[in-house]
């Protein structure tokens, strides 16, 4: 199990990655980036793709407490959470 507590460990949210979210509704990623539809295993299987220390838990975003989407803890290994979600989103994109 990873431990979500240290600095090393990153916390994805699908919303990160949506098209129809807009960045102050939690969209971390440039338009040209953002998909349709991101879902946890397409997370998954991005980090896979990398290489990345991933776990997978159930939950939902703070601002949008009615869709339980899950969330992905990813160990980052001192690499920066906004390079870390642009890595990922490249990753699906390509798919």
């Amino acid at each position: 199990m990873l431990k979500t507590r240290s600095r090393d460990y990153k916390v994805i949210w699908p919303v990160y990655f949506e098209r129809r979210v807009s960045r102050g509704g939690g969209r971390r990623v440039p338009s040209k980036l953002a998909l349709d539809n991101v879902t946890v295993d397409r997370i998954v299987k991005a980090c896979r793709e990398l290489g990345l220390e991933y776990e997978v838990f159930e939950g939902a975003y703070p601002s949008m407490w009615w869709r339980r989407t899950g969330y992905v803890v990813v160990k980052a290994d001192g690499v920066k959470k906004e390079e870390l979600i642009r890595r990922i989103a490249s990753a699906m994109k390509k798919r």
